[in-house]
């Protein structure tokens, strides 16, 4: 149909209307076209210029980059520690200021706690624990209890001039360290799993 023809030409001249604006046919019945368009019917092509495709369209990219822009005002993400490079890499300095355990903000440690347990704030805290135990270590470096000397005459032989303990330069094996003072003087008592035991 001629219609059809004078549409294909409306389409033809789009480039001419590239910069906005538009195209006007007038068809006239001298020209030759079919009933399919009115007699001095006008063809109206145009072309906003706001709805062209804009040549200076920004394409983000995150390639390679973890963090930081995206070239178009755009993330590629966030570092959960440290900062991010102009790169776009995360990196850290560690920080141990002020800390003695724990965390040092990159992932790896201060330090660690030879007693106790590492506080948030980075120190060591430790709680005394003497419970079942007259001497030694509490646990934290501290002591639960010394054992003195033992010196009782309990022994059944004490004050017969015979050394009857079983300590050190003893005469007898009678009865126990510390219980023939007597004969045998005062004997020192050592520690053993938080109880003072004989030697």
């Amino acid at each position: 149909m001629r219609s059809v023809r004078a549409l294909a030409l409306a389409l033809l001249l789009l480039p001419a209307c590239a910069r906005g604006g538009s195209i006007d046919l007038l068809v006239g019945q001298d020209a030759g076209f079919d009933a399919a368009l009115p007699a001095d019917a006008t063809i109206s092509v145009s072309l906003d210029a706001g709805t062209r495709p804009d040549a200076t369209a920004c394409v983000s990219s995150c390639v390679g980059r973890t963090c930081g822009d995206d070239g178009c005002g755009g993330s590629c993400g966030t570092c959960t520690t440290g900062t991010c490079s102009a790169a776009g890499t995360c990196s850290c300095v560690p920080n141990c200021g002020g800390r003695v355990c724990g965390d040092d903000g990159c992932g790896g440690s201060c330090g660690t706690c030879t007693t106790g347990t590492c506080s948030a704030a980075g120190t060591c805290s430790c709680t005394p624990n003497c419970v079942g135990r007259t001497c030694g270590d509490d646990g934290c470096g501290g002591s639960c209890g010394t054992c003195g000397s033992l010196c009782t005459d309990t022994c059944t032989y004490a004050g017969d001039f015979d050394c009857d303990d079983g300590g050190p330069l003893s005469d007898y094996s009678l009865c126990d360290l510390g219980t023939d003072c007597l004969d045998c003087g005062p004997r020192t008592a050592v520690c053993s799993a938080g109880t003072c035991v004989s030697p």
